[in-house]
């Protein structure tokens, strides 16, 4: 992949639709994190913590090729 095909992908309407779905998600995860702190359960919070990791590492997505 090329970083002129990277580009196209990332600029995409189905691209972009498909990231925005992903923040809404990753957001919701957020929000039930804050939950879980309250509650006090440890495992719960790491497990939606590593979600909201990998959902960032997605919509933080760079290309990393050779031009």
């Amino acid at each position: 992949m090329t970083k002129s095909d990277f580009e196209q992908w990332v600029n995409s309407p189905i691209t972009k639709e498909i990231m925005s779905q992903l923040k809404e998600t990753r957001d919701a995860y957020r929000e039930s994190l804050i939950g879980l702190a309250v509650s006090g359960d440890p495992l719960a919070s790491a497990k939606v913590a590593g979600n909201i990791e990998s959902f960032d590492y997605l919509l933080n997505i760079e290309f990393e090729g050779v031009e």
